[in-house]
């Protein structure tokens, strides 16, 4: 590239920084950046244009003079003072502590009640037409037909043998070592109970 055209492209490359460059020469800045080793020099004037274009011009000495002023005006208050006002300050977060318990407490209790039955029991779902075939922890055998549900306690089912069924199912049922009865409960409050 000649001395002119580098020249020329650095200018149009500035006018793009300063957001003064027209469409076709950001089109023309952009066929240029193509270009691998273009990219290189585009940094380098980038870098350039913003160490002579900065946005802030930090005032050091004014506000260190302001600074040091401010420590001296401040130098003879008292350490008590300082203190009563954290305390003050920490009077009223402290009182906040137990209302933020309080509404943690109350969310937690809100949302275990809510997704209780998410967490004690496995779920089995079939839709309309469909059949399914499921094998319990003991052993025990439920083909479940279209449109139900079937509710399994997660935890110690072995010796607490109770589901819950919506719809229709038939059941192979295990006989425990335990003794424990194979109990089916339905939504409309009938108990099925084998021993």
């Amino acid at each position: 590239m000649n001395t002119n055209h580098r020249h020329d492209m650095k200018a149009l490359v500035f006018s793009f920084f300063e957001n003064r460059a027209t469409p076709l020469q950001k089109m023309e800045a952009d066929k240029w950046l193509q270009k691998e080793e273009n990219q290189r020099t585009y940094l380098q004037w980038l870098e350039e244009w913003e160490n002579q274009n900065r946005e802030y011009h930090p005032d050091t000495e004014k506000h260190l003079a302001k600074f040091v002023a401010f420590m001296h005006e401040h130098a003879d208050r008292p350490r008590s003072a300082e203190r009563g006002l954290r305390t003050r300050g920490n009077a009223a977060f402290h009182y906040w502590k137990p209302a933020a318990a309080a509404a943690l407490i109350i969310f937690m209790g809100i949302g275990g009640w809510t997704f209780k039955d998410y967490f004690l029991f496995r779920r089995y779902k079939t839709s309309y037409g469909e059949m399914k075939t499921l094998v319990l922890e003991d052993g025990s055998i439920v083909t479940l037909n279209g449109n139900s549900s079937l509710k399994v306690s997660r935890w110690n089912f072995k010796s607490h043998r109770n589901v819950y069924l919506k719809g229709e199912a038939n059941f192979s049922v295990s006989h425990s070592n335990e003794g424990a009865p194979f109990v089916v409960k339905t939504d409309n409050q009938f108990d099925v109970k084998v021993t």
